[in-house]
């Protein structure tokens, strides 16, 4: 069951990056910013889903419920985030927020998967090798 959600996850997580991109994409085809907006919010939704994707399957593997107050931290601070960063900065750009937001969420996704142990000698035996980092030296 485990590898079924892992593989499941993977996909999804495949699918919710090139949505991502397309989102992106698309919201250079409109000279408004209110319209822009909604493409916006779309892709930091799809950032949030991409972090929740990530997360679920390290919570299953590792069977840790710190792994669910990490991913609770975490979404938290991007939430503060994003409001206290729209609020000080009313006239930012909106495609630089979203993207910074994402680099961050891999960023952090990718940190919690570096502070996790080995359960072999070599990083195929990694519990996460296959999800997103293929190696992580000693």
């Amino acid at each position: 069951m485990t590898t079924l959600l892992t593989s499941v996850c993977k996909y999804s997580m495949i699918i919710v990056m090139i949505l991502y991109t397309v989102l992106a994409f698309w919201s250079l085809r409109y000279k408004s910013v209110e319209n822009m907006r909604g493409c916006y919010w779309g892709m930091n939704l799809l950032t949030f889903s991409f972090l929740t994707l990530g997360f679920a399957v390290i919570a299953v593997k590792e069977r840790n419920i710190l792994i669910v107050g990490y991913y609770a931290a975490i979404m938290l601070y991007f939430m503060v985030y994003l409001l206290v960063y729209r609020h000080m900065y009313k006239k930012a750009n909106l495609a630089l927020l979203s993207h910074m937001l994402m680099f961050l969420s891999i960023h952090a996704y990718v940190f919690i998967i570096s502070c996790l142990p080995f359960r072999g000698n070599t990083p195929a035996f990694h519990p996460h090798s296959s999800l997103f980092i293929p190696f992580r030296p000693h």
